[in-house]
């Protein structure tokens, strides 16, 4: 009768999660196409590489991020999402929105994923769940929520090594995953040092060195080329080499002043790792009081909803609580090792920015390693399966970060 009632309670479970995580992804896709979104730079640079211009032909939305040359104005970060873009955009021209890449890109994002965990051990539901987890309860929310420009590389470059992570579990073959990777660098130069996992794997095992030098001139031969295309791209639009632009972005219409920190503190600095710690791994949600004056200020009573977001977000782990989980992997794997190794090389880099980024609920920057905080929180659970906590846990996350997301809609629009 007890187990009965147990594998009731079970099966309830499943029913009400797989209701809410339906609910969440409607909601998603609801965002994708009810909402006239800024931020179309990809639809509009596609549209101007079509017509053999490497700058834009028309105002894609906004100006904001762009940089100022010759009285033109360029994208100064990763090209790769646009030039995937020309062929739609010459079908459809500048009808083709980038929510319908980014729908395109949570779809391949919650496959991947499923099938990582599959092959991590996991069974199809707890498979299932975890990949919802990756897409909607943790940083990547936004990236599944937002189809503007800069959340589309984020998005795209985590689809790029999901798919480097999912063939290294499958075929192995190191030329394939360099391709990948060598995407993954035209799109977010700091996700591309993502590169450090397998590089750790292709020289991994019992080969002889000749072997593993050609597995890993494979894997890093691709690399080498789209390094050498970007620094030929940059010193034909901005004079240098090593320098994308980024520098001068959005002078045009910003005074010193309103570019503080990029003026003072850019673009990678040490100083800036204190600063980016505490909104990355410690700011909390902001609280919702009452509009009243009382004896030592504005009253600290709380009113509905309670919580909110506010510049710059919010911390991952308030956004991507399962991933508290990794605390207890199993160190002895040791693609548990490399991926812990990577994670800190990517880290380390973005913490250094000169911003930790908005409009965001949470640090979207920390997208760059997510992937390989994934193959960690996959090896935390001994029994390869997730406790109802975990699973609720989760399911809960997705909510809470949708409230978030819908607060912080007004500086989206």
């Amino acid at each position: 009768m007890r187990k009965n009632i147990l594998k009731l309670l079970k099966q309830l479970v499943k029913a009400e999660a797989g209701i809410v995580m339906a609910g969440v992804l409607i909601l998603s896709v609801f965002m994708f196409f009810r909402f006239e979104w800024g931020g179309q730079q990809f639809t509009y640079l596609a549209k101007a590489y079509l017509s053999g211009k490497p700058y834009f032909l028309e105002k894609p939305g906004s100006w904001w991020d762009t940089v100022r040359v010759d009285n033109k104005y360029y994208w100064p970060l990763g090209q790769l999402p646009a030039v995937m873009l020309t062929l739609p955009v010459k079908i459809y021209r500048t009808g083709f929105w980038q929510g319908y890449l980014q729908l395109a890109m949570l779809f391949l994002t919650a496959g991947l994923g499923f099938v990582i965990a599959r092959k991590g051990g996991f069974p199809k539901w707890h498979s299932a769940v975890l990949a919802f987890g990756f897409c909607f309860a943790s940083v990547y929310h936004m990236a599944a929520g937002i189809p503007t420009s800069w959340y589309i590389s984020h998005g795209l470059a985590v689809v790029f090594i999901l798919a480097a992570l999912g063939e290294s579990l499958t075929a192995k073959r190191f030329w394939v995953i360099g391709i990948l990777m060598a995407a993954v660098l035209w799109i977010r130069f700091t996700a591309g040092l993502g590169v450090v996992y397998f590089l750790f794997m292709a020289w991994e095992g019992g080969a002889g060195r000749l072997q593993k030098l050609k597995r890993v001139g494979q894997l890093v031969m691709p690399l080498v080329l789209s390094v050498v295309m970007f620094l030929i791209y940059n010193r034909i639009i901005f004079g240098s080499m090593f320098s994308n632009g980024y520098r001068d972005v959005n002078a045009t219409f910003l005074n010193v002043r309103e570019r503080f920190e990029l003026v003072n503190y850019g673009l990678f600095k040490i100083k800036n790792i204190p600063t980016n710690f505490y909104y990355y791994f410690i700011k909390m949600p902001d609280p919702i009081t009452l509009k009243v004056i009382s004896y030592w200020g504005r009253t600290f009573i709380l009113k509905p909803p309670y919580v909110t977001t506010d510049y710059p977000g919010v911390s991952f782990f308030v956004v991507s609580p399962v991933f508290l989980y990794m605390l207890r992997a199993n160190l002895k794997k040791k693609q548990v090792i490399w991926a812990i190794v990577t994670s800190i090389a990517v880290l380390a880099t973005i913490l250094m920015w000169y911003w930790p980024g908005w409009v965001q609920t949470g640090p979207r920057y920390m997208m760059d390693l997510l992937p390989f905080l994934y193959v960690i929180l996959l090896e935390s659970f001994p029994g390869k399966k997730l406790p109802i906590f975990t699973q609720g846990l989760i399911i809960a996350s997705a909510v809470f970060n949708y409230y978030l997301l819908i607060t912080i809609l007004p500086a989206l629009m």
